[in-house]
């Protein structure tokens, strides 16, 4: 297999130019530091991070990397049949599959997770509903001031 191609970011690239800069001797550490944001000996830690392993070095160590609580694959894959095969028709809504996945199939899993895997996959739970309206709507009156006045207010 053949190297991986290395993207940079216009941060990065901008770093990898100016230390690049201070190796061959065009700037100073310290006008690096100043331009970076970096204290000096930042500066001479990415200089040494780049001799030894070219733009790789201004990167951050962890690009590239699945996160430590990233939920696995399997159970993305377990949820969702879950969801299609047993949970769907039940007619639940996404906090509920929830309880159900933590209570009867021993899965532990947020409610926030479960919506955002099974919305993923264009999978929805109980069908939206159109909102009542806030108020009654009555035909209108043929002049002003026909409306009676219900309130025994003293108006005429």
């Amino acid at each position: 297999m053949g190297a991986k191609r290395l993207r940079l970011t216009g941060a990065e690239v901008k770093k990898f130019r100016v230390i690049k800069d201070v190796m061959d001797k065009r700037m100073r550490q310290k006008e690096a530091a100043e331009v970076l944001g970096l204290s000096t000996r930042q500066v001479r830690r990415l200089e040494d991070l780049v001799r030894l392993q070219g733009a790789k070095g201004v990167v951050h160590g962890l690009v590239g990397r699945t996160s430590n609580n990233a939920i696995s694959p399997e159970k993305v894959e377990r949820v969702k049949s879950l969801w299609v095969n047993q949970y769907q028709k039940a007619n639940l809504n996404f906090t509920h599959f929830t309880e159900k996945l933590n209570e009867v199939e021993g899965i532990k899993i947020s409610v926030e997770s479960v919506r955002k895997i099974l919305r993923s996959g264009n999978l929805t739970d109980k069908k939206m509903h159109r909102p009542r309206k806030h108020r009654k709507e009555r035909p209108r009156r043929e002049s002003a001031g026909e409306l009676l006045q219900q309130d025994t207010s003293p108006h005429d």
